[in-house]
Formats: C-alpha cells, structure tokens, sequence
C-alpha cells in the first residue's frame, strides 16, 4: 500500500511488492516546464519494505548529492571565471564589444578551459548584459541574458545556481559567476551541468545503487531503466502513481 510523506515536496511509495518509485526532486523552470528526478529502488535490496523514516532520509541524501553537484559546478565556474587569460579577454571585448575575433578567442577559451574542468557547457555573458558566446550553440549570441534573474545576480557580484530547461539542453544545472577583475564585475559565466545524459543518471544510479530516471514533465528523457532488449525505457511518460513535489527553480 502506497504511503505518503512530505519533504520540500510531495514524495509516494509505490509498488512495495516488486520495487519502490522515490521523487528525489522536482523543479520548476522557465515556461513552467517540470522536471522530475526520482530513483527507483529494487525491493530485493531493502528486504521488500521501507518505513517512511527511511524514505526520508534516502530523499535527504538525495538532496545532499545535488547540492554536492551544485558545489562542484560553481567551484568550476569560478576556477573559469578567474583565468587570467579569459579575464585579459573579457576586458579587450567590454572595450570593443562585437569584436568577431575576441569572441572566437572567448568562445574557444571557454570551451577548454571548461573541458578541463569537467564542465559540459558554458555560457559568458559582458559587461553590458549581453551573450558573448555558448559553447552549446556557437551561432546564438549578442541578445541579452538579463532575463535571468541569476545572471543580474551575477553581475552585481552574487553566485547563484538554479535549474533550467534550454533549447538542446533539456535539463540543466546552471551556476551564474561574476567575472571579476580588480574588485570590478566585468561580466557574468554560467557553468552547465547536464543532467539529462546518460552519463548524468548512470552516476547517480551507481552511488544510490538503484535505479534513476529523468523526466521532463512527465516525458522520461533518461533513465538507466531498460527494455527486454537492454534498450533504454525513454520517451515514455511516468507511471500515473508516481507524484511529483515542487520548489522554486534554484538552489
């Protein structure tokens, strides 16, 4: 029999006989659009029951790995946005913003130095709000990234990280970073941790021991979950039990 509990949101047991369903955490982002993590765990590795205080501190657990994400993300982001040669670039493109050249050298930069930080992507942004570079869309570029209030945050000095759904990128943790030269914010860098890949929930699904899956809205879009032929279980939605809990789109 499914039992309920609360934590930051609204979590169910389900299914106790052959396995239990667990929202880690759903998250609200931009255009209203639902993400739902969970993590699935067999019953033959907690012995066919769960008492809700167990529940309750796997979701805990949960949160503590997110938040251990998010840490290793902004810790990135700042190693990027401290660099002297990108902050070199920052002030030569602030000095002549549409410089096509200094944006290839930034766009590059950023690609590598993120690569070498274990970023999946980046976004830089001046000193005048607007897109520099994407390292997940090399051709979007000069709108304005002051849409985010995390990136207005930025630019006043203030980290912050949130979740979001981009185009190409369905699911997202995102760390907005001031670039700061001198005691002077020159702009802002958010660092992208992808969360809708494979290798996102085969890592998750290996510290919990479980079973992991992402959706969008009630879409699976990765699960580590497979099929009678070992193919992943995606673009199917969730089992009408299982429900989802909310809270605002940052950390």
């Amino acid at each position: 029999m499914a039992r309920s509990i609360h934590l930051m949101g609204e979590f169910m047991l389900n299914s106790l006989k052959s396995k239990i369903l667990f929202p880690v955490t759903a998250i609200i982002v931009a255009l209203l659009v639902f993400i739902v993590i969970y993590v699935a765990y067999s019953a033959n590795h907690l012995a066919g029951h769960m008492s809700e205080q167990r529940m309750m501190t796997i979701s805990q657990m949960a949160r503590r790995y997110l938040a251990a994400l998010d840490d290793r993300n902004r810790l990135a982001g700042f190693a990027v946005a401290s660099d002297r040669e990108f902050l070199g670039l920052m002030e030569q493109w602030n000095a002549d913003p549409g410089n096509g050249e200094t944006r290839r050298l930034i766009l590059d930069l950023a690609r590598n130095r993120g690569n070498n930080f274990g970023l999946d992507n980046l976004s830089v942004v001046d000193s005048a709000g607007n897109v520099v570079a994407r390292t997940f869309d090399y051709s979007r570029h000069g709108d304005s990234a002051l849409v985010n209030r995390n990136v207005v945050a930025a630019r006043r000095g203030s980290a912050g990280s949130f979740y979001d759904s981009l185009q190409g990128l369905p699911m997202i943790l995102a760390s907005a970073i001031p670039i700061e030269k001198d005691g002077e914010v020159i702009g802002a860098l958010v660092a992208i941790m992808n969360m809708h890949t494979e290798t996102f929930v085969d890592e998750m699904a290996a510290f919990f021991n479980g079973e992991v899956t992402v959706s969008l809205g009630r879409k699976k879009i990765a699960t580590t979950l497979v099929d009678g032929k070992g193919r992943r279980i995606v673009g199917t939605d969730l089992d009408r039990a299982v429900g989802t809990g909310r809270w605002p789109g940052r950390l």
